[in-house]
């Protein structure tokens, strides 16, 4: 994601003339498409954990549950801002919160684990963590391949579009009209007038 926002950031050239704005696209499509691998992933391990659970190291699963939650909640808090602004942050954020809440759910799980010998929560939880990853990164992605393909923006009315400007004087007809969105913040339009 941070390689990716600084590519967005370069000059256009002769050579890439809208610039490198959509590599942050590409950074978001990625990030969504391993969160949601990840999820399936994690979805098999549970179902495994539930059928056999087994015992756990409880120091282990506490000490890295901490340090995760320590590490990715100040990543989370850093960037927040920014995450409103661009798709590519966002993906990053929600990567971030997403092992941060993984974490609190994993030391909720070892402290189960520990004091109460209910292994089989590790499964459960992992399930839990899995679904989540599905539902917060499905959005993401396809907004993602939306963008990718160069879909219209929902938010514009083309046939609206073309009757406001069909409506200017001296104006006899639009036509060939493209209109898409370059990155998640740029609207790009082309057209015969």
């Amino acid at each position: 994601s941070y390689v990716a926002h600084r590519l967005a950031e370069r000059k256009f050239t002769t050579r890439y003339t809208f610039g490198l704005q959509r590599a942050e696209i590409l950074a978001a499509f990625i990030n969504a498409t391993l969160l949601i691998g990840i999820a399936f992933y994690l979805g098999i391990e549970a179902v495994k954990h539930m059928i056999e659970p087994r015992k756990i190291n409880f120091m282990i699963v506490v000490w890295l549950a901490v340090a995760s939650i320590v590490v990715n909640g100040l990543s989370v808090l850093l960037i927040q801002s920014d995450a409103k602004k661009s798709i590519n942050i966002k993906s990053a954020y929600l990567h971030l919160f997403t092992d941060m809440l993984t974490s609190i759910a994993v030391l909720i799980g070892g402290l189960l684990m520990k004091f109460y010998s209910i292994y089989w929560v590790d499964g459960l939880i992992t399930l839990l963590i899995a679904c989540y990853l599905i539902y917060s990164s499905w959005k993401l992605f396809v907004e993602s391949i939306n963008i990718i393909l160069l879909r219209s923006p929902e938010k514009i009315d083309i046939q609206q579009l073309k009757k406001k400007v069909e409506a200017i004087k001296g104006i006899k007809n639009i036509h060939h009209l493209h209109l898409w969105l370059l990155t998640d913040n740029q609207i790009n339009m082309e057209a015969h007038i």
